[in-house]
């Protein structure tokens, strides 16, 4: 299951602010001892508005559907 579990501010190339939100699919990873337990498996990035992100590097990223690069200073982002 994907949940959302983070987002950070970015401004991009073309002077807009953008939220980006941070997906983590949650595993099962229950035992006899911890049956509620979950790890995190893949994790996606997605503009508040639902197009793709991929990362370049620490804070750096680029929508896919526009080309735009988009940069975060937070000391949060991947």
């Amino acid at each position: 299951m994907k949940r959302k579990t983070e987002s950070i501010k970015a401004k991009g190339d073309d002077g807009r602010q953008y939220t980006i939100y941070i997906y983590t699919d949650l595993l099962d990873a229950s035992s006899f001892e911890n049956p509620n337990a979950v790890t995190e498996g893949v994790k996606e990035l997605r503009t508040s508005d639902g197009m793709v992100v991929n990362l370049l590097q620490k804070g750096v990223y680029q929508i896919v559907q526009t080309g735009v690069v988009v940069r975060s200073s937070s000391p949060d982002a991947p």
